[in-house]
Protein backbone atom coordinates (compact mmCIF):
# COMPACT_ATOMS: atom_id res chain seq x y z
CA UNK A 1 0.00 0.00 0.00
CA UNK A 2 1.55 3.28 -1.22
CA UNK A 3 0.65 6.60 0.81
CA UNK A 4 0.90 9.53 -1.15
CA UNK A 5 0.17 13.41 -0.48
CA UNK A 6 -2.90 15.31 1.99
CA UNK A 7 -2.40 11.22 3.06
CA UNK A 8 -4.22 8.92 -0.08
CA UNK A 9 -3.39 5.88 0.38
CA UNK A 10 -3.32 3.47 -3.18
CA UNK A 11 -3.44 -0.20 -3.67
CA UNK A 12 -2.12 -1.49 -7.09
CA UNK A 13 -2.98 1.59 -8.68
CA UNK A 14 -6.02 3.93 -9.60
CA UNK A 15 -8.28 4.63 -12.54
CA UNK A 16 -8.10 7.24 -15.17
CA UNK A 17 -10.41 9.69 -13.71
CA UNK A 18 -8.46 9.90 -10.27
CA UNK A 19 -5.33 10.25 -11.97
CA UNK A 20 -6.94 13.31 -14.02
CA UNK A 21 -8.39 14.73 -11.03
CA UNK A 22 -4.81 14.87 -8.86
CA UNK A 23 -3.22 16.93 -11.87
CA UNK A 24 -6.35 19.31 -12.16
CA UNK A 25 -7.17 17.96 -15.75
CA UNK A 26 -10.38 16.86 -15.12
CA UNK A 27 -13.75 19.34 -15.10
CA UNK A 28 -16.63 18.16 -13.00
CA UNK A 29 -20.06 18.38 -14.74
CA UNK A 30 -22.56 18.60 -11.86
CA UNK A 31 -25.54 17.26 -14.04
CA UNK A 32 -28.43 17.81 -11.67
CA UNK A 33 -29.10 18.60 -7.65
CA UNK A 34 -32.09 16.03 -8.36
CA UNK A 35 -31.78 12.48 -6.42
CA UNK A 36 -34.10 9.78 -5.41
CA UNK A 37 -31.96 8.73 -2.14
CA UNK A 38 -31.51 11.51 -0.37
CA UNK A 39 -33.49 10.58 2.11
CA UNK A 40 -31.26 7.25 2.64
CA UNK A 41 -28.14 8.59 2.32
CA UNK A 42 -27.29 10.30 5.43
CA UNK A 43 -23.89 11.13 4.75
CA UNK A 44 -24.59 13.23 1.54
CA UNK A 45 -22.77 16.47 1.82
CA UNK A 46 -24.50 17.68 -1.15
CA UNK A 47 -25.63 21.69 -0.32
CA UNK A 48 -29.01 23.29 0.28
CA UNK A 49 -29.08 25.46 -2.46
CA UNK A 50 -28.11 22.42 -4.50
CA UNK A 51 -29.86 19.41 -3.53
CA UNK A 52 -33.18 18.45 -4.79
CA UNK A 53 -32.91 21.12 -7.28
CA UNK A 54 -32.31 20.87 -10.97
CA UNK A 55 -29.44 22.95 -11.74
CA UNK A 56 -25.77 22.26 -13.57
CA UNK A 57 -22.82 23.47 -13.15
CA UNK A 58 -19.18 22.81 -14.28
CA UNK A 59 -16.18 22.99 -11.77
CA UNK A 60 -17.60 26.26 -9.92
CA UNK A 61 -19.63 28.00 -12.88
CA UNK A 62 -22.93 27.88 -13.61
CA UNK A 63 -24.15 25.92 -16.43
CA UNK A 64 -27.18 27.01 -19.14
CA UNK A 65 -26.36 24.65 -21.84
CA UNK A 66 -23.00 22.51 -22.51
CA UNK A 67 -21.54 24.77 -24.84
CA UNK A 68 -20.71 26.03 -21.21
CA UNK A 69 -19.20 22.72 -20.55
CA UNK A 70 -17.24 22.91 -23.42
CA UNK A 71 -15.74 26.43 -23.25
CA UNK A 72 -14.73 25.03 -19.20
CA UNK A 73 -12.70 21.95 -20.49
CA UNK A 74 -11.04 24.06 -22.92
CA UNK A 75 -10.15 26.76 -20.40
CA UNK A 76 -8.29 24.35 -18.25
CA UNK A 77 -7.04 22.24 -21.07
CA UNK A 78 -9.00 19.40 -19.61
CA UNK A 79 -7.87 15.65 -20.18
CA UNK A 80 -10.85 14.40 -18.73
CA UNK A 81 -14.89 14.86 -17.47
CA UNK A 82 -16.64 13.43 -14.99
CA UNK A 83 -21.00 13.99 -14.35
CA UNK A 84 -22.24 13.75 -11.35
CA UNK A 85 -24.87 15.28 -9.41
CA UNK A 86 -27.52 14.10 -7.31
CA UNK A 87 -28.56 11.25 -9.21
CA UNK A 88 -27.26 11.56 -13.30
CA UNK A 89 -29.83 8.44 -13.74
CA UNK A 90 -32.87 11.06 -13.67
CA UNK A 91 -31.72 13.09 -16.46
CA UNK A 92 -30.35 10.43 -18.65
CA UNK A 93 -31.24 12.22 -21.89
CA UNK A 94 -29.26 14.95 -20.83
CA UNK A 95 -25.92 12.93 -20.09
CA UNK A 96 -26.35 11.28 -23.22
CA UNK A 97 -26.91 14.37 -24.93
CA UNK A 98 -23.65 16.08 -23.45
CA UNK A 99 -21.51 13.18 -23.44
CA UNK A 100 -22.40 13.04 -27.25
CA UNK A 101 -21.43 16.53 -28.22
CA UNK A 102 -18.50 16.82 -25.64
CA UNK A 103 -17.24 13.82 -27.03
CA UNK A 104 -17.69 15.09 -30.93
CA UNK A 105 -15.94 18.17 -29.80
CA UNK A 106 -13.04 17.39 -28.32
CA UNK A 107 -12.37 13.98 -29.72
CA UNK A 108 -11.59 10.42 -28.16
CA UNK A 109 -8.54 10.99 -25.96
CA UNK A 110 -10.61 13.17 -23.65
CA UNK A 111 -11.49 10.89 -20.47
CA UNK A 112 -15.31 10.90 -19.22
CA UNK A 113 -16.03 9.06 -16.03
CA UNK A 114 -19.90 9.31 -14.65
CA UNK A 115 -21.08 8.66 -11.00
CA UNK A 116 -24.57 7.05 -10.47
CA UNK A 117 -26.29 5.24 -7.28
CA UNK A 118 -27.27 2.82 -9.75
CA UNK A 119 -31.06 2.44 -8.92
CA UNK A 120 -32.53 3.27 -12.11
CA UNK A 121 -29.76 1.65 -14.22
CA UNK A 122 -30.18 -1.66 -16.15
CA UNK A 123 -28.11 -2.94 -19.27
CA UNK A 124 -29.78 -1.08 -21.73
CA UNK A 125 -28.63 2.38 -20.64
CA UNK A 126 -25.40 1.33 -19.44
CA UNK A 127 -25.25 0.24 -23.67
CA UNK A 128 -26.46 3.74 -24.05
CA UNK A 129 -23.92 5.24 -22.00
CA UNK A 130 -21.10 3.41 -23.79
CA UNK A 131 -22.36 4.20 -27.09
CA UNK A 132 -22.14 7.61 -26.76
CA UNK A 133 -18.58 7.96 -25.25
CA UNK A 134 -18.55 7.44 -21.66
CA UNK A 135 -15.38 5.75 -20.50
CA UNK A 136 -15.47 4.42 -17.04
CA UNK A 137 -18.72 4.15 -14.24
CA UNK A 138 -18.68 4.79 -10.67
CA UNK A 139 -21.94 3.03 -8.72
CA UNK A 140 -22.08 4.28 -4.90
CA UNK A 141 -24.69 1.70 -3.20
CA UNK A 142 -24.69 -0.34 -0.17
CA UNK A 143 -27.46 -2.44 -2.24
CA UNK A 144 -26.88 -6.66 -3.55
CA UNK A 145 -28.91 -5.29 -6.66
CA UNK A 146 -26.75 -2.37 -7.47
CA UNK A 147 -23.36 -4.57 -7.17
CA UNK A 148 -24.84 -7.32 -9.45
CA UNK A 149 -24.76 -4.79 -12.25
CA UNK A 150 -20.81 -4.69 -12.49
CA UNK A 151 -20.89 -7.38 -14.93
CA UNK A 152 -23.48 -5.73 -17.08
CA UNK A 153 -21.39 -2.52 -17.24
CA UNK A 154 -18.08 -4.81 -17.68
CA UNK A 155 -19.81 -6.40 -20.13
CA UNK A 156 -21.16 -3.07 -22.16
CA UNK A 157 -17.40 -1.95 -22.13
CA UNK A 158 -17.18 0.33 -19.62
CA UNK A 159 -14.58 0.46 -17.31
CA UNK A 160 -16.67 -0.47 -13.53
CA UNK A 161 -15.63 0.69 -9.83
CA UNK A 162 -17.41 1.57 -6.68
CA UNK A 163 -16.76 5.22 -5.30
CA UNK A 164 -17.59 4.60 -1.56
CA UNK A 165 -17.53 6.58 1.93
CA UNK A 166 -15.07 5.18 4.49
CA UNK A 167 -17.58 4.93 7.26
CA UNK A 168 -15.46 3.82 10.70
CA UNK A 169 -18.35 1.95 11.84
CA UNK A 170 -18.07 -2.11 12.23
CA UNK A 171 -20.95 -3.09 9.77
CA UNK A 172 -19.74 -0.55 6.91
CA UNK A 173 -16.44 -1.59 7.24
CA UNK A 174 -17.41 -5.32 6.53
CA UNK A 175 -19.73 -4.61 3.98
CA UNK A 176 -17.33 -2.40 2.27
CA UNK A 177 -15.01 -6.16 2.17
CA UNK A 178 -18.02 -7.85 1.06
CA UNK A 179 -17.68 -5.36 -1.91
CA UNK A 180 -14.11 -5.85 -2.78
CA UNK A 181 -14.58 -9.34 -3.07
CA UNK A 182 -17.76 -8.67 -5.39
CA UNK A 183 -15.56 -6.25 -7.37
CA UNK A 184 -12.65 -8.99 -7.81
CA UNK A 185 -15.08 -12.00 -9.07
CA UNK A 186 -17.42 -9.90 -11.34
CA UNK A 187 -14.59 -8.29 -13.15
CA UNK A 188 -14.80 -4.68 -11.68
CA UNK A 189 -11.70 -2.71 -11.77
CA UNK A 190 -11.26 -0.53 -8.88
CA UNK A 191 -12.52 0.55 -4.90
CA UNK A 192 -12.24 4.14 -4.15
CA UNK A 193 -12.87 5.22 -0.63
CA UNK A 194 -13.90 8.81 0.05
CA UNK A 195 -13.17 10.39 3.54
CA UNK A 196 -16.46 10.78 5.40
CA UNK A 197 -17.09 14.54 5.72
CA UNK A 198 -19.11 16.78 8.12
CA UNK A 199 -21.47 18.98 6.01
CA UNK A 200 -24.18 21.38 6.51
CA UNK A 201 -26.59 18.56 5.90
CA UNK A 202 -25.14 15.43 7.34
CA UNK A 203 -23.69 16.86 10.74
CA UNK A 204 -26.92 16.01 13.33
CA UNK A 205 -26.84 13.04 11.89
CA UNK A 206 -23.48 11.86 11.79
CA UNK A 207 -23.04 13.40 15.24
CA UNK A 208 -26.60 11.25 16.47
CA UNK A 209 -24.21 8.26 15.55
CA UNK A 210 -21.25 9.22 17.56
CA UNK A 211 -18.63 10.51 14.94
CA UNK A 212 -16.47 13.55 15.63
CA UNK A 213 -14.49 15.42 13.70
CA UNK A 214 -11.09 14.82 12.83
CA UNK A 215 -8.39 16.97 15.38
CA UNK A 216 -6.63 17.43 11.76
CA UNK A 217 -9.39 18.68 9.85
CA UNK A 218 -11.90 20.88 9.39
CA UNK A 219 -14.70 18.59 7.75
CA UNK A 220 -13.17 15.02 8.12
CA UNK A 221 -15.05 12.49 10.23
CA UNK A 222 -12.38 11.19 13.24
CA UNK A 223 -11.14 7.23 12.20
CA UNK A 224 -12.57 7.51 8.25
CA UNK A 225 -8.71 7.04 7.48
CA UNK A 226 -7.82 4.05 9.73
CA UNK A 227 -11.09 2.64 8.35
CA UNK A 228 -10.28 2.99 4.84
CA UNK A 229 -6.72 1.56 5.79
CA UNK A 230 -8.22 -1.45 7.19
CA UNK A 231 -10.16 -1.93 3.95
CA UNK A 232 -7.44 -1.61 1.65
CA UNK A 233 -5.41 -3.76 3.75
CA UNK A 234 -8.19 -6.29 2.64
CA UNK A 235 -7.97 -5.21 -0.79
CA UNK A 236 -4.37 -5.96 -1.16
CA UNK A 237 -4.83 -9.40 0.01
CA UNK A 238 -7.45 -10.61 -0.97
CA UNK A 239 -7.95 -9.60 -4.38
CA UNK A 240 -6.48 -8.22 -7.57
CA UNK A 241 -8.32 -4.81 -8.29
CA UNK A 242 -7.10 -1.69 -7.40
CA UNK A 243 -7.84 0.03 -4.16
CA UNK A 244 -7.97 3.75 -3.45
CA UNK A 245 -8.26 5.91 -0.27
CA UNK A 246 -9.51 10.22 -1.45
CA UNK A 247 -8.86 12.55 1.59
CA UNK A 248 -11.20 15.09 2.29
CA UNK A 249 -8.15 17.52 1.91
CA UNK A 250 -8.15 16.35 -1.59
CA UNK A 251 -10.99 18.17 -2.83
CA UNK A 252 -9.55 21.82 -2.55
CA UNK A 253 -5.96 20.81 -3.78
CA UNK A 254 -7.96 19.47 -6.86
CA UNK A 255 -9.40 23.11 -7.35
CA UNK A 256 -6.08 24.87 -6.62
CA UNK A 257 -4.71 22.65 -9.37
CA UNK A 258 -7.18 23.39 -11.80
CA UNK A 259 -7.44 26.95 -10.97
CA UNK A 260 -3.80 27.10 -12.00
CA UNK A 261 -4.54 25.71 -14.97
CA UNK A 262 -7.17 27.93 -16.09
CA UNK A 263 -5.28 30.71 -14.74
CA UNK A 264 -2.61 30.35 -16.98
CA UNK A 265 -5.05 30.90 -20.19
CA UNK A 266 -6.87 33.58 -18.25
CA UNK A 267 -4.62 35.88 -16.77
CA UNK A 268 -4.08 39.03 -18.75
CA UNK A 269 -0.54 40.28 -19.19
CA UNK A 270 -1.32 42.58 -16.48
CA UNK A 271 -1.78 39.80 -13.68
CA UNK A 272 0.08 36.98 -12.58
CA UNK A 273 -0.89 34.02 -11.74
CA UNK A 274 -0.02 32.42 -8.18
CA UNK A 275 1.02 29.06 -6.68
CA UNK A 276 -2.75 28.89 -5.56
CA UNK A 277 -3.87 29.24 -8.79
CA UNK A 278 -5.44 32.67 -8.44
CA UNK A 279 -4.83 35.50 -10.45
CA UNK A 280 -3.24 38.49 -9.02
CA UNK A 281 -2.48 42.21 -9.92
CA UNK A 282 -1.62 45.49 -8.35
CA UNK A 283 -4.47 48.42 -8.49
CA UNK A 284 -3.87 52.24 -8.42
CA UNK A 285 -6.56 54.74 -8.03
CA UNK A 286 -6.36 58.48 -8.03
CA UNK A 287 -7.14 61.60 -10.20
CA UNK A 288 -6.73 61.59 -13.84
CA UNK A 289 -3.53 63.62 -13.42
CA UNK A 290 -1.99 61.49 -10.95
CA UNK A 291 -3.08 58.34 -13.36
CA UNK A 292 -1.63 60.19 -16.52
CA UNK A 293 1.99 60.48 -14.84
CA UNK A 294 2.39 56.69 -13.79
CA UNK A 295 0.91 55.38 -17.37
CA UNK A 296 4.12 57.92 -18.81
CA UNK A 297 6.13 56.74 -16.46
CA UNK A 298 5.33 53.03 -17.20
CA UNK A 299 5.74 53.33 -20.79
CA UNK A 300 6.88 49.99 -22.58
CA UNK A 301 5.86 48.20 -19.14
CA UNK A 302 2.51 45.70 -19.05
CA UNK A 303 -0.24 47.78 -17.38
CA UNK A 304 -3.79 48.74 -18.16
CA UNK A 305 -6.42 51.29 -17.32
CA UNK A 306 -10.04 51.07 -16.75
CA UNK A 307 -11.70 53.90 -15.63
CA UNK A 308 -9.47 55.81 -13.02
CA UNK A 309 -7.38 52.67 -12.30
CA UNK A 310 -4.61 51.37 -13.20
CA UNK A 311 -3.67 47.46 -13.12
CA UNK A 312 -0.41 45.91 -13.01
CA UNK A 313 1.20 42.97 -12.18
CA UNK A 314 3.79 43.10 -9.04
CA UNK A 315 7.12 43.62 -10.73
CA UNK A 316 5.39 46.37 -12.81
CA UNK A 317 4.44 47.54 -8.89
CA UNK A 318 8.15 47.04 -7.65
CA UNK A 319 9.87 49.54 -10.92
CA UNK A 320 7.29 52.10 -9.71
CA UNK A 321 8.74 51.65 -6.16
CA UNK A 322 12.23 50.82 -6.47
CA UNK A 323 12.72 53.65 -9.02
CA UNK A 324 10.71 56.24 -7.07
CA UNK A 325 8.33 57.21 -10.05
CA UNK A 326 5.21 58.08 -8.24
CA UNK A 327 3.88 59.25 -4.84
CA UNK A 328 2.12 56.50 -3.29
CA UNK A 329 0.69 58.39 -0.64
CA UNK A 330 -1.28 60.40 -3.29
CA UNK A 331 -3.07 57.31 -4.65
CA UNK A 332 -5.36 54.59 -3.37
CA UNK A 333 -3.17 51.19 -3.77
CA UNK A 334 -4.07 47.55 -3.38
CA UNK A 335 -2.82 44.24 -4.37
CA UNK A 336 -5.79 42.11 -5.31
CA UNK A 337 -6.13 38.60 -5.85
CA UNK A 338 -9.15 37.01 -7.98
CA UNK A 339 -10.41 33.46 -8.88
CA UNK A 340 -10.00 33.06 -12.35
CA UNK A 341 -13.27 32.33 -13.13
CA UNK A 342 -14.30 32.31 -17.62
CA UNK A 343 -15.34 36.25 -18.26
CA UNK A 344 -14.60 37.74 -14.83
CA UNK A 345 -13.38 37.93 -11.61
CA UNK A 346 -14.57 37.28 -8.44
CA UNK A 347 -12.62 38.74 -5.36
CA UNK A 348 -10.77 36.51 -3.03
CA UNK A 349 -8.50 38.40 -1.22
CA UNK A 350 -7.13 42.23 -0.66
CA UNK A 351 -3.77 43.74 0.51
CA UNK A 352 -3.30 46.94 1.61
CA UNK A 353 0.04 48.32 -0.23
CA UNK A 354 1.74 49.15 2.91
CA UNK A 355 2.06 45.38 3.35
CA UNK A 356 2.93 45.06 -0.22
CA UNK A 357 5.77 47.59 0.59
CA UNK A 358 6.97 45.77 3.40
CA UNK A 359 7.29 42.93 1.21
CA UNK A 360 9.22 44.77 -1.33
CA UNK A 361 11.51 46.36 1.42
CA UNK A 362 12.82 42.77 2.28
CA UNK A 363 13.12 41.96 -1.47
CA UNK A 364 15.38 44.95 -1.43
CA UNK A 365 17.39 44.18 1.55
CA UNK A 366 18.18 41.20 0.25
CA UNK A 367 19.51 42.94 -2.85
CA UNK A 368 21.37 44.98 -1.17
CA UNK A 369 23.28 42.77 0.68
CA UNK A 370 23.96 40.47 -2.11
CA UNK A 371 25.46 43.47 -4.10
CA UNK A 372 27.83 44.60 -1.31
CA UNK A 373 28.96 40.87 -0.63
CA UNK A 374 30.24 40.68 -4.29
Amino acid sequence: MEELKLGALRVRGWSRGCELCWRGSKAVVFITGLCNLYSSCFYCTISSWRRGRDVQFVDEIEVKDVSDVIAELRAIDAEGMSVTGGEPALVLDRVLRYIKIVRGELGAKLHIHMYTNGVLMDEEKLSKLADVGLDEIRFHSWDDDVWNLVEAAQDSGLCVGFEMPAIPLSPYIRRLKDLALHLDRGGGRFLNLNELEFSEMNRKELLHMGLKPSPESEVAVSGSRDAAKDVLSFVERNTGIDGYFCPAAQKDYQMWTRWRRRAKRAAESYEDVTEDGTVFRVELSGSKLLLRRITHALHGEDFAVSGEKVMMPLNTFKKLVEEDLVDLNDLECFGVEYAPLPGRRIEVARYPCSFLLRSLKKDFEVKARKQQSS
